[in-house]
């Protein structure tokens, strides 16, 4: 299927560590499923501030061809669209999807800080949105779903002693989000995600209907 020019487009925002690259099978299931643009959004997740970052995706999101704008953010991702939407502005009337997400703060960054060198390793866009327990909700009117995991593979549980279920870096609990539209979790781990056709399938039918199939 090839995407008409107001169709929407959906940006990948990966988490930390990583470039985009990872999403490759998340992308290509949504472009294939719904004829859609697909784009990711890359950005320096261990060197930028989070202030900067959440800058930088508004105006790539801004400069994207005329549509709807859908997201769907993995990890730190989620924090970075969190803040988009609240704190800077969204108003390209997509959805958004967060893939464990450790929306609350993390306890296996709090753990890896706490380690020598550990802030450097984490970077400053995690120090500056994780490393304390939040209380942040979803307070806007771009339906949200959460997608959670619960196979705890990782190396989060060796870091730092972190709530079950988890999904082996994230706590279960720390991806909750108030008013969202809707959540679930999978069993998948915090990378598995990624490259799960479920969690591609439950992330595309919610952009296509505000709600994960059940």
């Amino acid at each position: 299927m090839t995407a008409a020019l107001n169709d929407p487009t959906v940006v990948i925002v990966h988490g930390l560590w990583m470039t985009g690259v990872e999403s490759f099978l998340l992308q290509r299931h949504i472009q294939a499923q719904t004829g859609w643009r697909t784009t990711r959004f890359s950005y320096r997740s261990v060197t930028d501030p989070l202030a900067d970052i959440t800058a930088g995706l508004g105006e790539f999101i801004e400069a994207l061809p005329a549509g709807p704008v859908h997201i769907v953010a993995h990890s730190l991702g989620g924090l970075i669209t969190h803040e988009l939407v609240h704190n800077y502005g969204f108003d390209r009337s997509g959805r958004v999807v967060l893939l464990c997400s450790p929306i609350q703060g993390s306890a296996a960054a709090r753990g890896l800080a706490r380690l020598p060198l550990g802030r450097r390793m984490l970077g400053q866009s995690v120090c500056d949105g994780l490393l304390e327990p939040a209380t942040r909700s979803w307070q806007s009117d771009i339906q949200a779903g959460v997608l959670a995991g619960t196979r705890s593979m990782g190396l989060g549980r060796v870091i730092s002693r972190v709530a079950r279920p988890n999904d082996g870096t994230v706590a279960l609990a720390e991806t909750h989000l108030p008013g969202a539209a809707d959540q679930i979790a999978l069993p998948v781990s915090h990378s598995s995600v990624l490259f799960s056709p479920e969690a591609a399938a439950q992330a595309t039918f919610f952009l296509v209907h505000g709600r994960f199939r059940r």
